[in-house]
């Protein structure tokens, strides 16, 4: 099957760009949404393929998005972002571990068939190569344990007690913390004698173990500052390529870096040698075989194009996706539906259960029109009608929240982050012996090895002493009422007794939850009419314009309403962003259907006796109303409700407002917090909720 990058030669301006780049310098205009993957096929292409390739972003930003989709289309090539230095040069100047590693590891690169990304702005400034070459490790590797520590003080590495940050290590007995400082993780290194026993990447915050590698290359963490910097562009090969994305505004970025130097150094201040100017830059950038991705705003009339959308897909639920994905296939396009791993991509294939999707790896796909499922995450999604080709990512079919990346930071009750995490005297809880009481660290050997302890405390003076590799065992107490809990006693039932209570509680309160929603799945809801004129009347007697989160949240609980399944939504917002007029807006809808509806205030100040809701939209309908303080006598309030039609819809406005449709036929939806809001306007406890 070809690669994903190889259908590009199927598009005729791909093949002008590439053919007027082997004479000199091509333009090729390109949306923004499909650079990376007109970029990486560029760089895929022959003789592309066998050098160096110099990929030059307008900013940080699309330098670093540009890394992550090149090397997602190219699994195969080396790819590397060459950030930038980060401070001036200087007498006092030092760069983090992490950028000096990344920046000499980039140079490296550009002596062989590598890609690197880079910022304009970037390559004005000098660079300098790693302090010395990378110290490379594995597992049954001979590696004196004294000279381990040399080299990696040689290396720029930091010894401290324990390694938070790049560019550290630790020694703890026969254990060695270094954290590399082009890593994402430290890696935890086991000796036996001088012989390197096992490699194990470890969290910063829990000490736990996350995975055993065979390998390691420890990069420099320091510049060799014993040399003189060059300017980036010597460090290139005389065959090295050049693609400029957006390059109007890389040169704009270049010359905002210019006058910023002008402005530190002035002209020929100290220091200020170490800097080209840009003018230098793109000549050497012009003098190498190069294609321009240029924006489309900047094109002119001899310019080729590469004719494509973004490729979104106007669904809101599975079905419509799945109809959108066919509708595609059947015009003759091979859709590409991207997932961040090959498990999601084969999931696919039992829930999209109309398509006739092909999972492929994670860059080939078939050469016949069809839906294919591809294991690898891609962030930008398009359409190339010229070739028939549809990239969609897995967001667009299954609308979720991504996780922000990286490690989960400690939530108070849940896993301790570190030792330090914990002071003398704090409650712990160990999973297999109960509440303990920390009384803090100290360090044994035993059978010849030492190793860091946690000392807990148990009833009857009872210690135990857990190594730092199980620290995963331990978590903070955290009592409902702050008073200090009893203490365990070791070797007793009480602790696995109480464990099996709350596992118990736990399994009832699933069993019910199971129950409730089993039962809501078998309730047949009310569906609502569209909107009518006397709705719309409504709506525009309204005296604020609406944002777009709000137009966004009517959208959804009309939707919901018109449907014939049970609703079930939360609104949250905070106070003055409107919720309580989407809350109207949904309860205006129920007197057309001979229904009636309940509307639960805090008093805020614009709801009185006298004035109905929201102005004269509500006085003006046929509809009727009527306010009902807390303050009423009840007897008033009850002779009201038997005038009206039976109860069929609910809703509350206060901290949240929410809709939920229940099982019961007389209530068709009610609001968590209700009662929060009742209790308030019973006290007549001040509560804005419009702006």
């Amino acid at each position: 099957m070809p690669r994903l990058t190889d259908l590009l030669r199927d598009l005729e301006a791909f093949n002008v760009a590439v053919r007027q780049a082997r004479g000199g310098p091509a333009r090729l205009v390109v949306p923004s949404f499909v650079r990376a993957y007109v970029a990486a096929g560029i760089v895929a292409v022959d003789p592309w393929d066998a050098a160096p390739c110099l990929v030059v972003a307008p900013n940080q930003d699309s330098a670093e998005e540009l890394r992550r989709e090149i090397a997602l289309y190219l699994p195969q090539r080396t790819v590397l972002h060459l950030p930038a230095r980060g401070v001036w040069y200087g007498p006092e100047a030092g760069v983090p571990a992490r950028v000096a590693a990344r920046r000499s590891l980039a140079i490296e690169a550009l002596a062989g068939p590598a890609v690197v990304v880079v910022e304009a702005a970037t390559l004005m400034e000098a660079a300098l190569p790693g302090a010395r070459e990378p110290r490379r490790l594995a597992v049954g590797d001979h590696a004196p344990f004294d000279r381990l520590l040399e080299d990696l003080v040689d290396l720029g590495y930091r010894r401290v007690d324990q390694v938070e940050d790049a560019g550290e290590f630790s020694v703890r007995g026969g254990l060695v913390d270094v954290f590399p400082a082009t890593d994402p993780a430290p890696v935890r290194l086991e000796f036996w004698g001088d012989e390197v026993e096992s490699l194990r990447r470890f969290s910063v915050y829990s000490q736990r173990s996350l995975a055993a590698v065979d390998g390691l290359s420890i990069e420099a963490a320091t510049e060799a500052v014993e040399l003189e910097p060059r300017p980036i562009t010597d460090f290139l090969r005389d065959d090295t390529r050049v693609i400029l994305v957006d390059p109007n505004r890389g040169a704009a970025r270049g010359e905002v870096f210019q006058a910023d130097l002008d402005d530190v150094f002035g002209a020929d201040g100290e220091g200020r040698g170490h800097y080209a100017t840009w003018e230098t830059v793109a000549r050497s950038l012009a003098a190498r075989p190069c294609v321009s991705l240029i924006a489309p705003a900047d094109a002119v009339a001899d310019d080729v194009t590469v004719h494509a959308t973004s490729g979104d897909l106007p669904v809101t639920s599975l079905p419509e996706a799945e109809r959108a994905l066919e509708r595609l296939a059947t015009e003759g396009y091979r859709v590409v539906v991207a997932f961040e791993s090959r498990a999601e991509a084969e999931r696919a294939l039992y829930i999209l259960k109309r398509l006739s999707g092909r999972p492929a790896g994670a860059t080939a796909v078939p050469e016949t029109p069809g839906v294919t499922y591809l294991a690898a995450g891609h962030r930008r999604h398009f359409t190339l009608p010229d070739i028939k080709l549809a990239l969609i990512t897995d967001t667009q079919v299954f609308p979720r929240r991504r996780k922000a990346a990286g490690e989960r930071r400690l939530v108070v009750g849940a896993e301790i982050s570190s030792f330090r995490d914990l002071r003398k005297d704090d409650y712990v809880v160990h999973e297999d012996h109960g509440i303990g009481r920390f009384e803090g660290m100290s360090t044994k050997t035993v059978a010849g090895v030492t190793r860091d302890y946690l000392d807990i405390a148990f009833r009857d003076g009872d210690m135990l002493y857990i190594p730092h590799d199980q620290i995963e065992k331990v978590s903070r107490y955290v009592g409902a009422d702050g008073a200090a809990p009893g203490l365990s006693k070791l070797g007793g039932r009480a602790w696995e007794q109480v464990k099996n209570r709350a596992r118990r509680a736990v399994r009832e309160l699933a069993g019910e939850l199971l129950q409730l929603y089993a039962m809501r799945a078998t309730v047949v809801g009310h569906a609502f009419p569209e909107d009518g004129e006397w709705q719309l009347r409504f709506e525009r007697a309204f005296p604020y314009d609406e944002t777009a989160d709000q137009l966004r949240t009517i959208d959804a609980v009309k939707d919901d309403m018109e449907q014939s399944v049970p609703m079930d939504r939360l609104i949250c917002g905070d106070v003055g962003y409107g919720k309580t007029e989407v809350a109207l807006r949904a309860a205006f809808r129920r007197p057309w259907t001979a229904n009636r509806c309940w509307c639960w205030f805090p008093p805020p100040f614009w709801l009185s006796s006298t004035t109905p809701p929201s102005g004269s939209g509500w006085v003006s309908s046929p509809s009727r109303w009527r306010w009902c303080p807390g303050s009423a006598a009840p007897k008033n309030s009850v002779a009201f409700c038997r005038t009206m039609p039976p109860v069929r819809s609910m809703c509350s406005s206060g901290p949240t407002v929410s809709f939920r449709r229940t099982s019961d036929p007389r209530i068709s939806a009610w609001s968590s917090s209700t009662r929060n809001s009742a209790s308030a306007w019973r006290r007549k406890k001040p509560c804005a909720i419009s702006r």
